[in-house]
């Protein structure tokens, strides 16, 4: 294969990368209109039954390795109900009396009493 053999190769190669791109670009630009991406459903919806879940508990109630006790959990003393005390307002001990007024420097409107 002579010299102008291989360039010509190396231009279709390239031509061919070129063309891949260019598909590539055109293609992305105009997007082919895609089919409904939900489809009908040709049935009702029927809800699978859930099934109850075994549960558990770890009882850690084994020896402390270093100590050598086994450590159990106090139990927490059951305390009657305690009902809300009913409370009254406590009035003030002095009566508060508010005298005064607060006026703007340049007018005579008064602001707050």
């Amino acid at each position: 294969m002579g010299k102008k053999g291989k360039t010509y190769l190396l231009l279709a190669v390239v031509l061919g990368i070129w063309g891949i791109i260019g598909i590539k670009i055109l293609g992305a630009v105009n997007p082919k209109p895609t089919e409904d991406l939900h489809p009908k459903m040709a049935r009702a919806f029927t809800p699978q039954k859930i099934k109850q879940r075994d549960t558990f508990a770890i009882a850690a109630n084994y020896r402390d390795p270093f100590l050598g006790k086994v450590f159990k959990k106090p139990l927490p003393a059951r305390t009657p109900k305690k009902h809300p005390k009913k409370t009254t307002p406590k009035t003030p001990e002095r009566p508060v009396a508010y005298t005064g007024y607060i006026a703007a420097g340049t007018e005579s409107d008064n602001l707050y009493f």
